[in-house]
């Protein structure tokens, strides 16, 4: 077959439904040293994300029983539960560490009067829209664990501030931390190559974006006391995090 890059050798591609179906062609334009080169290697990469790996049916099974275990949907949301690897009693309270790193980044907001507004915005809109919720000074459950939280600058004229919330955070070294608690699997996202493949069959591509998707997840009743939020001054309610998102 001639083409602008020479003549090119390829076999067959037989397909019945040829106009809907796209094709994948690797073109060497000039030989590589064959001392070095691993071909194997070369075709290796050059297929990466079309060849499943041989975990990748594994992490799927994983994360198809989460769904169908833990996973529902109610009120026009979907509810998760935490995917506890660990009993979740060895959680501690961690409400001191929490307070302190609140009074600190209280302390820090103070000199900018602006952000410290927005932040308070912030969590004002979150409570409205139901992302968290209220929570008395005292619970029936057994296991409460406080979340530390503090705010990550952003040169952005819409998002100057964003809460981000530390899952990571450890009472001492001793402890574990919500996240050593809870199964890590690696995300299951669309894979890239399809996505590219199919942008190319249509004329026109639409992109689109869900305002604060992951947010809009419920987090399971019986999994809220461990994600309650330090309140932002002393004479005020705790919050708890009724929904996955910013707080994982």
């Amino acid at each position: 077959m001639a083409s602008k890059l020479e003549y090119l050798h390829s076999g067959s591609l037989q397909s019945t439904k040829a106009d809907k179906e796209s094709h994948m062609m690797n073109i060497i334009t000039s030989l590589p040293d064959t001392t070095s080169f691993d071909m194997g290697r070369f075709w290796k990469l050059e297929s990466k994300g079309i060849n499943q790996k041989p975990t990748e049916t594994d992490e799927r099974s994983i994360l198809e029983e989460y769904q169908e275990k833990n996973v529902s949907f109610k009120d026009k949301h979907y509810v998760a539960k935490l995917p506890w690897t660990k009993e979740k009693t060895s959680l501690p309270t961690n409400i001191n560490i929490a307070k302190r790193r609140t009074e600190s980044t209280m302390s820090r907001l103070f000199k900018d009067k602006h952000l410290l507004k927005r932040y308070e915005d912030i969590i004002a809109e979150q409570e409205r829209s139901g992302f968290i919720e209220t929570v008395g000074k005292s619970s029936s459950s057994s296991i409460i664990h406080y979340i530390p939280h503090h705010g990550v600058m952003k040169e952005s004229k819409t998002t100057q501030i964003r809460i981000v919330f530390d899952c990571s955070c450890r009472m001492t070294s001793e402890h574990l931390s919500l996240n050593d608690c809870l199964s890590s699997e690696p995300p299951n996202l669309n894979d890239l190559t399809n996505i590219i493949l199919r942008l190319r069959r249509h004329p026109v591509a639409v992109s689109t974006d869900i305002e604060k998707a992951f947010l809009h997840v419920r987090l399971a009743e019986e999994n809220r006391d461990v994600v309650v939020k330090q309140p932002r001054r002393s004479n005020q309610l705790a919050h708890n995090i009724p929904l996955q998102g910013s707080s994982l």
